[in-house]
């Protein structure tokens, strides 16, 4: 008997938004858990070899995950551009602004190699002193950016997916990457007696590498197997700076978004280094389970975006009010579980990567604050969701640049230096700028969307 593959469904302007919505945002949240369980077990493997180990990949996964901000930003222009296209049911439109997309990356990917090779040891200088895990961040950082190129390609390549409907591909892929990195990192690190020699801390990064160039292709293949690609047209391939004008417009915003959020992570880390190596070890931990729960809401409100792209596109404007309150009553339940596990069982979870005391008790402490400032975390994202939708990316960025960049800084300093609470006033100046970043946010919805989009009448 011959087996046959059933087409994701591609339209979503018709139809249950639940179960659209569901059958985007489950997939992509599963997918996102794994690449998550996967820094997971690296961070786990690190922890095995050292705090010094484990402090130099938080600090040298901080520093490569701002050029990976780009393959985020350019997949939610794409699933926006290339969702649009599909709502307006045009075959032709979509085969030419998903190649335009598929270039745009290729000159991304180019660019962003080179700043990080000149820029990475800066990024690493800034949030260090001069201790032995600066040198293991570096270490780790450049062999981490010859797998750049696979992680752009997956991540950006997978916001054309969504445009489609398929959320699965990324998530299959992400699922065997976890499972290979699970098991070969340890081969890597301790070898195989009587048959090669471990490489140790090196074996970390190499196998990331390998893995997620793998996803990377697995994406490229699944996108060139849609029928829409097979239409037939004429120069396709030609690069048309109208369109990539556009992609930019909508990618480069939304990059920066992502930039600033990891970029937050930074600002965090510089505040923390003159507690020593314990903190920013601490803080690597608490960044790795905070994201257990985190991005399957970040895969919620990706999914948020084709669903709002395709029937803005259709004028159906209740499905896409339907859609974003469908999202945050999602993401509010993935926050209402996370709470209690935070307050009770953070520090076993903390346990989990670190025998020191001094590590688990601070990880611990900030898991507290980041099982408050989820609920805050589904509001901005999908509002972000629904502005990238509607081609107002830029105002995500506003949004963005408020939150993690002015309220960060002056709110960390308000606590930490003015009022003199030292660690814990990091923590606060964390929560405080979250919470008046999600009132920022709103004020921004409602001076910018049009009415007829947030009022049912």
């Amino acid at each position: 008997m011959r087996m046959t593959i059933r087409p994701v469904p591609n339209n979503l302007t018709s139809g249950s938004v639940a179960a659209s919505f569901l059958r985007l945002g489950v997939p992509t949240a599963i997918g996102l858990m794994f690449s998550t369980l996967y820094n997971i077990v690296d961070a786990y493997y690190a922890g095995l070899l050292g705090t010094s180990e484990q402090a130099g990949i938080a600090i040298g996964f901080q520093a490569f995950i701002l050029f990976l901000a780009f393959g985020y930003g350019t997949g939610g222009a794409l699933s926006s551009v290339v969702g649009l296209a599909k709502g307006a049911k045009s075959d032709a439109e979509v085969k030419f602004v998903t190649l335009q997309g598929l270039f745009y990356i290729s000159m991304m990917c180019f660019v962003l190699l080179v700043i990080g090779w000149l820029t990475g040891a800066h990024f690493i200088e800034l949030a260090t002193k001069d201790d032995p895990y600066r040198d293991l961040a570096l270490r780790y950082f450049l062999v981490m950016l010859l797998g750049l190129p696979g992680f752009l390609l997956a991540y950006a390549g997978n916001g054309i997916l969504h445009a489609f409907g398929d959320s699965l591909s990324l998530t299959r892929a992400l699922f065997l990457a976890f499972l290979a990195n699970a098991g070969f990192t340890p081969l890597l690190i301790y070898g195989v007696s009587d048959v090669f020699q471990g490489i140790g801390f090196w074996g970390i990064p190499v196998m990331t590498v390998l893995s997620q160039s793998g996803v990377g292709l697995y994406v490229m293949i699944q996108i060139f197997r849609r029928p829409e690609l097979r239409e037939n047209t004429d120069n396709t391939w030609r690069p048309d700076l109208g369109v990539l004008r556009q992609i930019g417009w909508q990618a480069l915003p939304s990059s920066c978004v992502f930039m600033i959020s990891f970029l937050s992570g930074f600002v965090v880390q510089f505040w923390l280094k003159d507690y020593g190596e314990e903190a920013q070890a601490a803080y690597g931990i608490t960044l790795r389970v905070q994201q257990l729960f985190l991005l399957p809401i970040i895969g919620l409100t990706i999914a948020l975006v084709p669903i709002a792209a395709q029937n803005l596109g259709a004028e159906k404007f209740s499905r896409v009010r339907k859609a974003f309150g469908l999202c945050v009553t999602f993401g509010f339940l993935v926050a209402a579980i996370a709470f209690p596990i935070f307050w009770v069982f953070g520090t076993l979870l903390a346990t989990f990567f670190s025998s020191d005391p001094k590590v688990t008790q601070a990880a611990a402490l900030f898991l507290r604050f980041e099982g408050v400032s989820l609920p805050l975390y589904v509001l901005i994202f999908s509002i972000n969701s629904v502005l990238q939708a509607l081609h107002k990316a830029i105002w995500t960025l506003a949004i963005s640049i408020y939150r993690q960049v002015f309220a960060l800084i002056l709110f960390i300093w308000l606590f930490s230096e003015f009022l003199d609470w030292a660690m814990l006033g990091v923590y606060m100046g964390v929560l405080a700028s979250t919470l008046t970043g999600t009132l920022f946010a709103f004020g921004i919805v409602w001076r910018t969307v049009p009415k007829r989009l947030l009022s049912s009448t």
